[in-house]
């Protein structure tokens, strides 16, 4: 199963590169970004405020090759992004504070003025272990992996796109596939009679909101959101995925950005506590959100 998920992850990733390496680049617009963060707090024995050093690195890439020719378009976007966090002394462990990897392959054929007929494909995951950690800072239990979980998309349906900052997509047939390597966790991302399983297959109703704007000079932002309801089981509710990225481009090599990032999903079971931080010993979905403020150096290049 490791064998066929690192074969099929490089399949995905060949989906978005190779066209453009093939095809007639006239027509392409290819774009890459690379930010690297380092953030560092350390404190003197007789600071009276009190606090804990820390130290954190990461890193972000993002690339696009989007086609454009008469009626046709081809957008596909890889975004990566990585970085851990180490607060105490020499002493103290390492640990993940961001993890993704999104592919996204879009392909349009227009119809009208400011809509087109398209297909949507969609792979996400995470590349490291994730790691629970109780009060004292110690490791309590691994709950997620590379591919496990991952979350691959297939859609056709209608992109309205009334200005170059803004794409809606809406697909009323979406083939959502939940995939798990280690099939202990099968339970964790999946209901429970896919105990022991590596797939779930769903279909349902899919809405994709995109929008980028430059606010004011050298202020720009990026909002995503994915919306899913699955017709088969649970009808009614719905997955959410939104990101959001504001960032602030202090000259050519320095960034500024505050990056957030929610996720609702009814498959994705956490142990429950009381209001007290007790275990209740049930399970359910809540609510998932992070964010991310960060100064770094960025690098731009396949600018054409």
């Amino acid at each position: 199963m490791k064998k066929f998920s690192l074969v099929f992850l490089l399949i995905l990733v060949s989906i978005a590169v190779l066209p453009a390496q093939e095809a007639d680049t006239t027509y392409w617009k290819k774009n890459g970004v690379s930010t690297l963060n380092f953030t560092n707090t350390g404190f003197s024995d007789y600071w009276q405020a009190g606090g804990v050093a820390s130290i954190s690195i990461g890193g972000l890439l993002n690339l696009s090759a989007n086609y454009e020719k008469e009626n046709a378009t081809w957008s596909n976007t890889l975004d990566m992004g990585y970085g851990v966090i180490r607060q105490g002394g020499n002493d103290a462990s390492w640990r993940k504070n961001d993890d993704r990897f999104e592919l996204n392959s879009k392909y349009g054929h227009k119809i009208s003025e400011h809509l087109f007929f398209t297909g949507l494909a969609n792979f996400r995951t995470q590349f490291a272990p994730g790691v629970t950690f109780d009060n004292t800072g110690a490791p309590v239990d691994t709950i997620s992996k590379l591919l496990t979980p991952a979350y691959l998309n297939f859609s056709l349906g209608l992109d309205y796109k009334p200005s170059d900052v803004l794409s809606v997509y809406y697909s009323p047939v979406n083939s959502k596939v939940t995939i798990v390597s280690d099939t202990a966790f099968s339970t964790r991302y999946m209901p429970a009679e896919f105990a022991g399983r590596h797939f779930r297959y769903e279909i349902g109703s899919y809405l994709n909101v995109k929008f980028k704007k430059e606010l004011v000079k050298n202020v720009t932002l990026q909002s995503k959101a994915d919306f899913f309801m699955n017709y088969l089981q649970n009808f009614g509710n719905v997955d959410v995925n939104w990101e959001n990225l504001l960032s602030l481009q202090v000259n050519k090599y320095i960034v500024t950005s505050v990056f957030t990032h929610l996720i609702y999903d009814d498959d994705i079971r956490f142990d429950l506590v009381d209001e007290n931080g007790e275990p209740t010993g049930m399970k359910g979905p809540r609510t998932q959100f992070k964010h991310v403020l960060s100064i770094g150096l960025t690098y731009k290049f396949l600018q054409k």
